[in-house]
């Protein structure tokens, strides 16, 4: 996999999803905030349950390590919000274990910002450490841990066919 490729390709698509999602802005309010967290809770609710029935089954184990769901949650309530029992995003379906790995690997990207996203949260609305941004929080130490990991096994399994210059 060449990802300087892979990342050279989803860049347009990273910044118009940065645009859309105003969690970095200064003037940022708290019911914006949790309008923020119920939509993202709808994203990351659906691809959880995409993975638990239709990811590959070697990759169950790590799939069910990395799964963020009731961080949201727990954001929500500590924000006094409820779930949302709303429709939750459509996700397409995979043909391949690559194309689930390439999605995985989106869905992991989004961590790579969360301690920054944290603390200015935390700046801005006055936030207690872990209460109400646990999501982007997370599990820190582990964050490149998971990508290095896929990102070697991706190499392994599907390896970027190199051209001749």
């Amino acid at each position: 996999m060449d990802i300087e490729l892979l990342r050279r390709a989803t860049a347009e698509d990273h910044a118009a999803v940065e645009g859309a999602i105003p969690l970095m802005e200064s003037g940022l309010v708290l019911g914006e905030y949790v309008a923020v967290l119920r939509r993202m809770y709808g994203m990351v609710a659906a691809w959880e349950r995409l993975c638990e029935r239709d990811g590959p089954r070697w990759m169950q184990p790590m799939m069910k390590e990395r799964q963020r769901r009731a961080l949201l949650e727990e954001d929500l309530r500590n924000l006094g919000s409820e779930l949302p029992d709303g429709d939750a995003p459509r996700l397409p379906e995979f043909g391949s274990d690559a194309q689930f790995l390439g999605a995985m690997y989106v869905m992991e990207g989004s961590r790579l910002g969360g301690l920054m996203i944290a603390k200015h949260v935390e700046g801005v609305l006055g936030l207690e450490a872990g209460r109400g941004d646990a999501y982007f929080r997370g599990a820190a130490g582990r964050r490149r841990r998971c990508g290095e990991r896929c990102l070697r096994f991706s190499e392994r399994e599907f390896p970027t066919k190199r051209r001749a210059a």
